[in-house]
């Protein structure tokens, strides 16, 4: 009796223990973690895919190599079409970076010259000069933000060249990983945190491969909406669009940015097209594509959403935006579940 104590006491002291030292750890190493969490996240959302395969007859490694196939061939038509455009395009804007940070200094002193003939108190116009100012350097650095976020995520080339190899074998794989994971578990409430994991694996995947879809439409409609009115750099609008749509409420906004200031500084007339584009594309993908393919996966009041949307960027900026909403989710079953287990 004495000897089962002890082994309980030592099994409920690794579950406590060896999640806090493996965080610790990963963290250590997170500047080399980016291939392995890209694939999890690929295997995490090929899962179904190799499933449905497999219950077709085929074995797993075909199943893999099958999806693999078919994803290999839709992204080798994206990018044959998109990549040279997208260059061509990242260099013509680095060019023409210098170019509008001078007509943006233009127009803030036009907009000075016009107020000036006001008769304003000192301290206002202190005011406004000061804000005229922050607004111009807020601009440029959103421009430089979004150009070196671009440039990263073509540096990053190897991480992603190694994800699909580390996803294979996570998914040729998935049985073992999940044994072994069940191992760890104590009898009792084994069949608990099993039921658990179903639950939030449920919500979480439908929620990443929605949100995927939905900012994928939103991007190419984006761009496309641009480039039929004579937008400049029209995909690389639609890309920062459908990344910034990644975040819920917000997203919007931000996607709508680079649009608008590379509007302003060609036309107010190509400005006025752009804000039309960008409200008919957030109509179609409020009213009909997000209710359409998300429905209400999270099952959060919007109060709640909005919450978690501002703890997670106050906590880790973006990316503590994107992540927020999948683990509120994931906490509101967990709250619940434990409640439900104490008043039973």
């Amino acid at each position: 009796m004495h000897w089962a104590l002890r082994k309980q006491t030592w099994r409920w002291a690794l579950l406590v223990f060896a999640p806090v030292v493996l965080a610790y750890f990963l963290w250590s190493v997170r500047s080399v973690l980016l291939p392995f969490v890209l694939a999890a996240l690929l295997a995490y959302l090929l899962a179904p895919f190799v499933a449905m395969l497999e219950e077709r007859g085929l074995s797993r490694a075909l199943s893999i190599v099958v999806v693999y196939a078919t994803l290999l061939g839709v992204s080798a038509v994206m990018v044959g079409f998109g990549y040279p455009r997208l260059i061509r395009e990242l260099n013509g804007l680095t060019e023409a970076i210098p170019l509008y940070a001078a007509k943006f200094q233009e127009i803030i002193l036009r907009l000075q010259n016009n107020y000036s003939s006001f008769d304003l108190p000192e301290s206002v116009r202190k005011v406004i000069d000061q804000r005229l100012a922050g607004a111009e350097d807020m601009i440029l650095r959103l421009v430089h933000q979004s150009v070196d976020l671009l440039v990263n995520l073509f540096s990053q080339v190897l991480s992603f060249l190694l994800a699909p190899v580390l996803a294979f074998y996570i998914l040729k794989d998935k049985d073992s990983i999940r044994s072994g994971f069940e191992s760890l578990l104590p009898r009792k409430i084994k069949g608990d945190v099993l039921d658990l994991v179903r639950d939030t694996d449920e919500i979480v995947r439908k929620f990443i491969r929605g949100h995927l879809v939905v900012c994928l439409v939103v991007g190419g409609l984006t761009a496309l909406g641009m480039y039929l009115i004579g937008m400049p750099f029209a995909l690389l609008i639609g890309i920062f669009a459908g990344l910034a749509d990644l975040i819920p409420f917000f997203g919007p906004f931000l996607g709508a940015i680079p649009a608008v200031a590379i509007g302003i500084l060609q036309s107010w007339r190509l400005t006025l097209y752009a804000a039309l584009v960008i409200l008919v594309v957030q109509q179609i993908e409020s009213s009909v594509i997000s209710p359409k393919i998300l429905g209400d996966a999270l099952g959060l009041h919007p109060v709640v959403i909005i919450f978690a949307l501002l703890a997670g960027g106050k906590l880790w900026g973006i990316v503590g935006m994107l992540v927020a909403l999948p683990l509120a989710a994931m906490l509101r079953l967990v709250s619940r579940y434990v409640f439900l287990k104490l008043v039973e």
